[in-house]
């Protein structure tokens, strides 16, 4: 499982929760019952949000899933894949933003399998994503949350800070309009950090 601190601007990956130790109820009472009603949430909530991203997931890549969690996942197959399937590169893209948006919570603080979109998306150029967003203009609500998260995000940052620029300003308000109906208020603050400028 990796980790980073949780701080504003980090990235967190991990990987399932842990169920809840059994044997310290004997002896706990009712907080640790809370407790333990409240782990066993989580544990559902993670299996819910990782089904929800599975069924995202372009089929073509299904026979990847269980190496997703994989930090090391080399994505040279996966493009080829993606290739075969959608032979138009920005068709791959919105393909890829709409997955990537299909993800729970904060952008920065995910399961390593989430990563995998984040990594596929990066490998392509900013003209390419950016030309995708503006060429289809009946976009999803997915594909803006997906769009959002990728130029926010952290990784983006990292590697490609100066390519915010090659986003209009329209398209940067479309995002930033978006992501401010967000109950998030890190995803928020990301996206403003990102498009408001």
């Amino acid at each position: 499982m990796a980790k980073a601190s949780a701080t504003s601007g980090e990235r967190k990956r991990y990987g399932s929760p842990k169920e809840p130790r059994r044997s310290a109820q004997k002896t706990a009472g009712p907080a640790f019952e809370l407790i333990v009603a409240d782990g066993k949430t989580r544990v559902e909530e993670y299996q819910q949000a990782m089904q929800r991203w599975q069924e995202a997931m372009p089929h073509c890549l299904a026979p990847y899933w269980s190496r997703m969690h994989d930090l090391a996942l080399a994505t040279a197959p996966l493009h080829e894949d993606l290739e075969a399937s959608y032979p138009d590169p920005e068709d791959r893209a919105l393909e890829l933003f709409r997955w990537f948006g299909a993800g729970k919570g904060p952008w920065n603080e995910f399961p390593a399998y989430e990563g995998v979109a984040e990594s596929l998306l990066l490998d392509y150029s900013t003209d390419l994503l950016v030309a995708a967003l503006t060429d289809h203009h009946a976009l999803s609500a997915g594909h803006l949350e997906g769009a959002a998260r990728h130029f926010a995000g952290l990784a983006f940052r990292e590697r490609k800070r100066r390519d915010l620029e090659k986003l209009s300003p329209d398209l940067k308000q479309r995002l930033l309009q978006h992501t401010l109906q967000s109950s998030n208020p890190e995803n928020r603050a990301d996206a403003e950090r990102a498009f408001a400028g």
